[in-house]
């Protein structure tokens, strides 16, 4: 059955205010939950950034070392080029040698 609205009216003094103590911690609440979540999604953002930094340096890390790899292997290119051009040079000049 239905409360009649006399019956309602006379208890809702006494209610009153444990209802608005109730509506009040409530709204307390969905505001602390909100900022938490904006807390979190800004966590969350700031390690999303993080992690796109570590793997842009990363790759520049890596670019940087493979550039180094190739400048080594070029070097020792020229190198082993110079030696074979001085063994040349040393074997004409030896012959030259054994010819005179």
């Amino acid at each position: 059955e239905h409360a009649r609205p006399s019956a309602l009216a006379a208890v809702l003094p006494e209610i009153s205010e444990s209802l608005e103590k109730n509506a009040t911690t409530i709204m307390v609440k969905q505001l602390a939950d909100a900022e938490q979540a904006e807390r979190i999604a800004a966590s969350i953002e700031l390690a999303l950034a993080l992690e796109a930094e570590r793997a842009k340096n990363k790759e520049i890390a890596i670019a940087a070392m493979e550039q180094e790899r190739q400048d080594r292997m070029l070097m020792d290119s020229k190198a082993d080029i110079h030696i074979e051009m001085q063994r040349e040079f040393s074997k004409r000049q030896s012959i030259e040698m054994q010819e005179a």
